[in-house]
């Protein structure tokens, strides 16, 4: 058996001899001590040496887990095993400290399905999240991207995301949050079919969902699929303040000023105030498109009605005046703009509160 040797200067032992208490002080005993190695313990091997998975730098053929983890494995060695490549192996030894009640962490879940995004395995990333959601823990935006990062393949993953929504809901209840959370990551990615295929595969979509599928088809450009969805929350939850805002902002990025006018009719006849955010949209649509006069009258409108203009609405003013051959009249808004400076809306501003 390997010893530990520690010999003792007179100086050393002075001064441990004068930390000693007691009745025991003998001279004589401390000075046999000195004469003879003191065997200190030996400290346990790394886990690296016992499991060499657990080593990033074994080879694959190296990396095995028994049925039966080691009791002492933690989270932290499901982060190693996902840096040292095996996925799956993480996912079992993470399945199994959470049967075993152990302390988890949302890291480790992250680690873990990045880990299967890079790798590309659908089926074990769903494992993995649909494990999370039945957890204490609250995913977060690291952790929908990196689901939706598993789907980037060409292939057809129709009948996953189908046996997603069914296991999610059955988890969940009711609660749409999170295949909202989902899809959103889905449009962000720029797979609005498969954030498509999801919200068809719902049951009981809420307005979120509605405004989620909204604005990732008004992105894309998809008018036709966006009003048809616009439609159908008719016999649904019906819109909101927030979805007019999406559906005018999406016709605004295509070019489709021409129906403007009929969405803020309907605004009105729901009783829903027309806002900064919807204004903006309007007006900056209305000067692309060189109705410039139909703009001036809605400025006017939002000022009668005090509400704080915005930088984008002058620059869309201004943009659609110069457009428009109209010089002058967008030199004067050009100095008004400069002049109220200080006193207009932000970019900052349009950030919604969480």
């Amino acid at each position: 058996m390997r010893v530990a040797l520690k010999c003792f200067s007179r100086r050393s032992f002075s001064r441990w001899r004068g930390r000693i208490d007691g009745p025991h002080r003998d001279v004589h005993r401390y000075k046999y001590l000195l004469r003879r190695p003191i065997v200190a313990p030996i400290p346990p091997p790394h886990l690296s040496d016992v499991y060499p998975y657990l080593n990033p730098l074994c080879p694959p053929t190296a990396r095995r887990i028994s049925d039966h983890h080691h009791p002492h494995l933690t989270h932290i060695d499901v982060e190693r095993l996902c840096i040292s490549g095996a996925v799956s192996e993480a996912s079992r030894l993470l399945l199994d400290l959470r049967n075993r009640d152990a302390h988890l962490s949302l890291r480790s879940y992250n680690a873990v399905l990045r880990a299967a995004a890079s790798a590309g395995d659908v089926s074990l990333s769903l494992e993995v999240f649909k494990d999370l959601l039945k957890t204490r823990l609250k995913p977060d935006s690291e952790t929908y991207e990196s689901v939706a990062s598993a789907f980037t393949s060409d292939d057809d993953h129709s009948e996953s995301l189908r046996g997603l929504a069914r296991d999610v809901s059955a988890i969940v209840g009711e609660n749409p949050h999170a295949l909202n959370r989902l899809m959103h990551a889905f449009a962000v990615s720029g797979q609005t079919e498969k954030a498509m295929d999801l919200f068809e595969q719902m049951e009981g979509p809420d307005v979120v969902t509605y405004n989620t599928v909204l604005a990732a088809l008004g992105e894309k450009g998809w008018v036709e699929e966006m009003l048809a969805v616009f439609a159908r929350m008719e016999g649904g939850p019906g819109p909101d303040i927030v979805t007019y805002n999406t559906v005018i902002n999406g016709l605004r990025k295509a070019g489709r000023a021409d129906l403007f006018g009929r969405l803020v009719g309907e605004m009105r006849e729901r009783g829903i105030e027309l806002e900064l955010r919807t204004y903006t949209a309007v007006i900056d649509g209305l000067g692309r498109a060189g109705r410039v006069e139909e703009a001036l009258r809605v400025f006017g409108e939002m000022k009668k009605r005090r509400v704080r203009a915005s930088v984008y609405v002058y620059r869309g003013l201004i943009h659609g005046l110069r457009k428009a051959g109209k010089e002058d009249l967008a030199d004067c808004l050009e100095a008004e703009m400069k002049a109220c400076a200080s006193k207009l809306v932000g970019p900052w501003d349009f950030r919604r509160k969480k």
